[in-house]
């Protein structure tokens, strides 16, 4: 490789430690130098390139007796066609800086992960040690519960397994959020009946929301295939969290938890679960807060409401495992609407029963989730206006009705 050097900077000296007289008289340095590099081979390969290019950018890092300390240049050349060979124009920009940073940076980055995985094995470490005794705890209270019918004693043990069954919940979140930091936790899917895990699920709930005077409402879309694959651990965890921060921070209205089959292909189906609240809300500028760990809307030591904070980040990184999506909207004093979407393998597809039956509904029974459930059933609706138990007996005889829904205070 023959070179001819038409101009050199004198700064030449500050990178390689030469003069550039030197390379002047001395032009075959330069390959001399070239080939002294571990990536000699692949560098001439990237300057063959280059020529073809016409152009040429790279960063290389300059180690020479001359120089105390190695240095980085970037590299930028032009290249045109000369008389005989390439003509170079490059530049030489001194980045040695930039990389010490840069290398600063990701040695600071990697004692920071060391560090959230140290974190993360002594949170999962000490979350199972205190595991155990707190099982231990409420076994016991569990088998004191026959033995504890006296008022007082009733109350007394009453209270000490709630504490319990807290502090078992916050070790649970602790425990599940040191897996997910440390990447140790993992969905399995098996075969189920997304039917019979919902209508488990919202039982309580159900319970829970009559006990505060709230309505509670459940849509299961009846296209919904017979069984799915997922993992129903941990989507009663997710349903569970959820539902109960819905009833938790509303004192009136209702809570709805709606299951919709949003698509079907590829022997899969979308599902999107819907929780709806008419609770306190969330302002705008606090929901960016929801999904982070240890963050929690009311930060004063006067919360109206407990909690680690760990749920929603928790459940945000289920789903994120689980393939996908959660969002929220909400408004102040008015609600707050979580939106799950998941997409699940298909076991056996759906089943719906016709059940040809023709059903009466009073004017006032004004119920979308029961109307949708009688359509999907294959069922005819007629709408009766009457007032008294008379009228609606002759309503029933005239209209040859099979099945009548009226409201709880006529029964």
């Amino acid at each position: 490789m023959d070179i001819d050097i038409l101009f050199m900077s004198e700064k030449i000296i500050d990178f390689t430690g030469i003069s550039s007289s030197k390379f002047y008289f001395f032009p075959r340095l330069v390959q001399d130098r070239m080939s002294q590099r571990d990536d000699y081979e692949s560098l001439i390969e990237k300057m063959r390139n280059a020529v073809k290019q016409g152009y040429w950018r790279t960063e290389l890092q300059i180690k020479t007796d001359e120089l105390t300390t190695p240095c980085w240049i970037e590299l930028r050349c032009q290249i045109t066609p000369a008389a005989i060979g390439w003509q170079w124009n490059s530049i030489l920009i001194d980045i040695t800086q930039l990389k010490q940073q840069q290398l600063a940076l990701t040695i600071a980055q990697q004692k920071s992960h060391a560090a959230t995985i140290a974190k993360s094995r002594f949170l999962a470490m000490m979350s199972h040690e205190i595991r155990t005794p707190i099982s231990g705890i409420i076994c016991l209270l569990d088998l004191m519960q026959p033995y504890a019918q006296q008022p007082e004693l009733y109350q007394i043990h009453k209270n000490l397994t709630l504490s319990g069954d807290n502090l078992l919940n916050i070790v649970n979140d602790v425990l599940d959020f040191s897996k997910l930091e440390s990447n140790k936790l993992e969905i399995y899917p098996q075969e189920k009946s997304l039917y019979k895990i919902a209508t488990i699920l919202v039982q309580p709930h159900a319970i829970h929301a009559a006990q505060k005077g709230l309505d509670f409402k459940l849509w299961l879309d009846p296209n919904i295939a017979k069984s799915l694959h997922f993992d129903s651990l941990r989507l009663k965890q997710v349903l569970n969290n959820l539902l109960n921060n819905a009833i938790k921070f509303t004192s009136q209205g209702t809570i709805h938890l709606n299951i919709n089959l949003l698509s079907q292909q590829n022997n899969q189906q979308t599902i999107n679960f819907t929780i709806t609240d008419t609770g306190i809300g969330i302002a705008p500028q606090d929901r960016h807060k929801l999904f982070q760990p240890f963050e929690q809307i009311e930060q004063n030591t006067d919360r109206r409401y407990d909690g680690t904070g760990l749920g929603l980040s928790i459940c945000h990184q289920l789903i994120q495992l689980m393939n996908g999506t959660i969002t929220v909207s909400s408004q102040p004093n008015k609600g707050t609407r979580f939106t799950i979407a998941l997409t699940f393998d298909v076991g056996q597809p759906a089943e719906i029963k016709s059940l040809n039956k023709h059903c009466g509904l009073l004017s006032i029974v004004n119920d979308p989730i029961l109307t949708n459930y009688l359509i999907a059933w294959h069922c005819s609706i007629s709408r009766l206006n009457v007032t008294t138990k008379e009228q609606l007996a002759v309503a029933i005889s005239t209209q040859c009705i099979d099945t009548i829904f009226v409201p709880q205070s006529w029964a």
